[in-house]
Formats: structure tokens, C-alpha cells, sequence
């Protein structure tokens, strides 16, 4: 059994700038529809929009149609912050797809890029959009930084390499799986979980 370790590093640039361009579109929406809604509340309603509407994409729902949303919890962030739940659903429900140009470029990607896109639209959506379209501030401000996939797969490759060579050694797939169970992983100040899903990714792959 052979276990992959390495993957390219490189995240394509495009995917923050795809993900800065759906949450800049949703607040800006958002703003424009006037609700009477608190600046937090607008916030996690664009970030929950976005996330939204990239699976409602993913599922082949045309732009216009009703989407059940997959996604509905309030962040940390906004929860620490006081944003209502019942705000910012209602905010959620006024929003529409994103225009063609953003559609394209979201149905283009590949499965990975799709992962690196939410998880890039929540830590964006969290640390380092605006309260409002006049504010402005920053993931460096804040102490919070989102891990490229491509990163914490290298980085995860090398924290679990015993682990991956004693699988790809196992004699069959029972003695593999009682390794794989035996792991445990704890990553405190996961975020959206980027160093986890890529362990739990390189743990399945190695089990051919």
C-alpha cells in the first residue's frame, strides 16, 4: 500500500480573492436591501450567505430558486459578539445568488478548491470583513489566520508519518483500521478545522 505524504503547497491566489468577491457582494447587498439590522447581525448574515450559496451552486440549483440552508449557526465570533440568530436568519432569507461572473468561477473548481473556498469564506467572513462597506479591518489586527489546505496537509503529512508508514506496512485492511482507530488528534483552536479534515483526509487515503 502506498500512502501519499505530499500534495502541492501552493494555494491558487485566486480562491481569497473568489471568496473576498462573494462576501464583498452579499454585505453589499445586504446593506442595499436597508433592513433595520445590526451591524454583527449583517455581518454573519453575509458570511452564512456566501457559505450558502457556494453549496446551493455545488447542488446544481439555479440562480433564483429557494435554497434550504445548509448552513444556519452563528459564529464564535458573532455569538461572543450579541448577533441574533433570529436577525440574522431574516437577513439570510432577503439575499439571492451571486451574479454569472461569480457563478463561473465557483463551478470551475475542483473538490479541494471547493473545501480551501468555504473555509477561506468563514475565516474571512469572521476575522477580516468590515462591520460595514465604510470600516475597515484585519485578520493581523485580530490574531486570527487561516491555514491554506495545501499547508496543513504538508504540515499534518509530517506529524502523522509514523502513523501513515505503520498502515501502509499493516497485512490487511482489519489490522490497518485498528492503527488508523488508535489515532487521536486535537487541534484546541481548530477554527474551521483545516489541520483536522486534512488528517482525517491523509488517514482515509492511506487506507487505499
Amino acid at each position: 500500500m502506498i500512502v501519499t505524504t505530499s500534495r502541492r503547497m501552493s494555494v491558487p491566489s485566486g480562491l481569497s480573492d473568489l471568496a473576498w468577491s462573494i462576501l464583498t457582494h452579499f454585505r453589499d447587498q445586504i446593506e442595499k436591501l436597508g433592513l433595520d439590522a445590526g451591524a454583527r447581525d449583517i455581518l454573519e448574515g453575509t458570511r452564512l450567505a456566501s457559505l450558502n450559496s457556494v453549496l446551493s451552486l455545488l447542488r446544481g440549483m439555479k440562480s433564483g430558486e429557494p435554497v434550504t440552508e445548509p448552513f444556519t449557526s452563528l459564529s464564535y465570533t458573532g455569538f461572543r459578539m450579541g448577533a441574533s440568530p433570529r436577525e440574522v436568519g431574516r437577513i439570510i432569507s432577503h439575499v439571492d445568488q451571486p451574479p454569472q461572473s461569480i457563478i463561473d468561477r465557483v463551478e470551475d473548481l475542483g473538490r479541494f478548491e471547493i473545501t480551501d473556498l468555504l473555509g477561506r469564506i468563514h475565516a474571512l467572513g469572521c476575522y477580516r470583513l468590515p462591520l460595514t462597506s465604510s470600516h475597515c479591518t484585519g485578520q493581523r489586527q485580530l490574531g486570527a489566520y487561516y491555514t491554506p489546505s495545501g499547508v496543513a496537509r504538508f504540515i499534518v503529512a509530517h506529524a502523522l508519518a509514523p502513523t501513515l508508514r505503520e498502515v501502509s506496512r499493516a497485512q490487511s485492511l482489519d489490522e490497518a483500521m485498528q492503527v488508523i482507530s488508535s489515532v487521536r488528534v486535537l487541534d484546541p483552536a481548530c477554527g474551521t478545522g483545516v489541520f483536522l479534515l486534512a488528517a482525517a483526509t491523509l488517514m482515509r487515503e492511506s487506507l487505499g
